[in-house]
């Protein structure tokens, strides 16, 4: 027969989020809201875009749609990458991606330029969105905020 389980004299609760935890964070936060609000303003400005460009309906779509498909493509196998890497480096390396991605796209002069850099705006989110909402919890120091209770406004890009 097994002995009487030993058991600790104080209860400390849970653990305290950190400093740190919070602006992590604050960052991913803003980081999900502005690729959020980045992906809703291509729509509002198709039209322009359409009479600036002499694009197709079929070009347009593929503007809209080429986030989606590489977001679709690559969020699982970045995942796991982002999980060896840490999530800090990850939401690190999707910053930079996905700030010099938005950057080409507003400085396109053309619908090649604007599907290149459309096409690196679907690399970097799954870099964002996994480590930022939780994705790839399969070990690690989870104490303080983490993504989940992103998730509020996490799916309503689709």
């Amino acid at each position: 027969m097994a002995g009487p389980i030993a058991q600790s004299s104080h209860n400390a609760g849970p653990p305290r989020a950190t400093a740190y935890a919070w602006l992590v964070f604050a960052l991913s936060f803003g980081l999900l809201i502005s690729d959020y609000m980045a992906r809703q303003v291509l729509n509002a400005v198709f039209p322009m875009l359409k009479a600036e460009w002499s694009l197709s309906d079929s070009q347009l779509g593929l503007l809209s749609g080429i986030v989606a498909v590489m977001v679709g493509l690559l969020t699982f196998p970045l995942s796991l990458a982002a999980d060896r890497w840490g999530r800090v480096r990850s939401l690190t390396l999707m910053a930079i991606l996905w700030s010099l991605a938005t950057l080409l796209c507003a400085v396109a002069s053309g619908f090649h330029e604007m599907l290149i850099g459309r096409a690196l705006v679907g690399v970097g989110e799954p870099l964002l969105q996994e480590p930022a909402r939780g994705g790839g919890q399969s070990g690690g120091d989870h104490r303080g905020p983490r993504g989940g209770h992103l998730g509020l406004g996490g799916r309503a890009e689709i």
